[in-house]
């Protein structure tokens, strides 16, 4: 799947930290392919305040991370649940439908 910087980002705090020991261990894999390195982290010129995290908006980085079944399908769940608290985000609207989709397709 094709991500951009705030997509890594979104799906890096959105990343169940407990499940089973295989989906754990699935998490840790995904949250290394989503993080940035340090030539991304030097080029998009990332900054840390007390408004948040920011970056160059005039670089462009989109990667290609692998997101399998399991993977998929735990990202689906915490989406699930925060829909079911009524607590779902406006700002992940879109990686829901991206994520729906895939699902619906396999």
């Amino acid at each position: 799947m094709n991500l951009s910087v705030l997509e890594r980002l979104r799906l890096l705090n959105l990343l169940p930290a407990k499940g089973d020991i295989t989906t754990v261990r699935i998490m840790r894999v995904l949250r290394e392919d989503l993080s940035f390195s340090e030539d991304e982290h030097k080029e998009l010129n990332f900054v840390s305040d007390e408004e948040g995290l920011h970056w160059d908006p005039e670089v462009f980085i989109d990667k290609e991370v692998e997101i399998g079944d399991a993977a998929s399908a735990a990202i689906v769940r915490e989406m699930d649940a925060l829909d079911k608290g009524s607590e779902f985000p406006d700002e992940l609207l879109d990686l829901y439908d991206r994520f729906v989709k895939c699902e619906r397709l396999t």
